[in-house]
């Protein structure tokens, strides 16, 4: 449902163009996040806070209470590649707070991949995912964000 795509690299360098023009503090989900959530953003001089989850299902209350002092929420949907994630909530509860990104390498394709509910999309087309194309990746957005991407 976004209007501008662009492939990248790979699906880390999708992260990295989504938090290029963050500032400040990034949003991780504890759990059923890529492991790059945790490095990429502090690469970039960000600093990263985990927001809890049972069984990799982002707890609504605790994104609730950090949400106000962050520039972007970061997660995977699904979350593990098993969780489904409440992603209109999600989108709700940060949309007048902090640029949502929403990782759907493992629902592209699905109803779990869903523009309507993220600022940004990014996902890889690394092995073994859902579009494995062994490398690659995309980011995706309603609005021209990144145009040197």
């Amino acid at each position: 449902g976004h209007s501008f795509v662009a492939l990248t690299t790979r699906g880390n360098a999708a992260i990295k163009v989504a938090l290029s023009n963050v500032e400040g503090k990034v949003l991780i989900p504890e759990e059923g996040g890529w492991l790059s959530y945790q490095t990429l953003p502090k690469t970039l001089g960000l600093e990263v806070q985990k927001v809890k989850c049972n069984d990799a299902k982002i707890d609504l209350h605790d994104l609730k209470n950090k949400i106000k002092n962050c520039s972007a929420f970061l997660y995977q949907n699904p979350g593990g590649y098993f969780a489904e994630q409440p992603m209109e909530e999600i989108y709700n509860i940060c949309k007048n707070n902090c640029l949502v990104i929403m990782d759907v390498s493992g629902s592209i394709g699905t109803t779990l991949c869903n523009g309507k509910f993220a600022d940004v999309i990014v996902g890889s087309f690394g092995k073994w995912k859902l579009v494995d194309a062994g490398k690659g990746g995309f980011i995706s957005s309603p609005k021209i964000v990144y145009p040197n991407c």
